[in-house]
């Protein structure tokens, strides 16, 4: 009923904070979803054309190698049209800083470590999830919500914006490798997808 509502209104597209795909670290969060509610309102979305874009935090405690594979199964499988991915950032005047000694959590900011996985490792499978993951498209959560909302609102269907961050994600795939060329086709394809 709510999402038939938020279709009515003119809802085009909502921003999820999932944040993980494994209630264990859902609930290290204080999350009051699972992963499964968040699976039904994602079905929920799609069922009425409203684009998913979702959220999800990389490192906080609980998180193991068999946190990132389910993370990547659920972007993969679920539906969701885009996401982004941040590493854990550590502050004390949170919840899970009064809770340090139970995950063995140490250091500030971007340089932490806890009992199942430290920022270095974080880094590396944030890297990792955005070369796997092929079903959902990478948008940069600082940058890309507003060129996406920026091309929307210039007349551009979501068709044509999905098209344009693919070929930018090849981009910054190929700069990852070591390919830093300026004549890349990609900028090509981006430029003609925009005209």
């Amino acid at each position: 009923e709510i999402v038939l509502k938020m279709k009515e209104s003119g809802c085009k597209a909502v921003y999820l904070g999932i944040e993980s795909a494994n209630d264990i670290v859902l609930q290290n969060m204080n999350k009051k979803a699972t992963i499964e509610q968040f699976r039904k309102g994602i079905e929920l979305l799609k069922k009425n054309n409203i684009i998913t874009m979702a959220a999800f935090i990389i490192g906080y405690p609980g998180e193991t190698d068999e946190t990132i594979e389910k993370n990547i199964a659920f972007i993969e499988n679920s539906g969701i049209d885009f996401y982004t991915l941040k590493e854990f950032y550590y502050m004390k005047h949170t919840k899970i800083y009064e809770n340090r000694d139970a995950f063995g959590l140490t250091g500030l900011g971007t340089d932490w470590s806890h009992s199942t996985m430290d920022y270095k490792i974080a880094s590396s499978k944030k890297a990792e999830m955005f070369k796997r993951i092929k079903n959902a498209i990478f948008i940069d959560p600082d940058t890309s919500l507003w060129h996406i909302e920026y091309l929307y609102e210039q007349g551009f269907s979501f068709e044509k914006i999905k098209n344009v961050q693919r070929e930018i994600n090849k981009i910054m795939q190929k700069q990852m490798d070591g390919n830093y060329s300026e004549e890349l086709p990609e900028f090509k394809n981006i430029k003609s997808i925009l005209q």
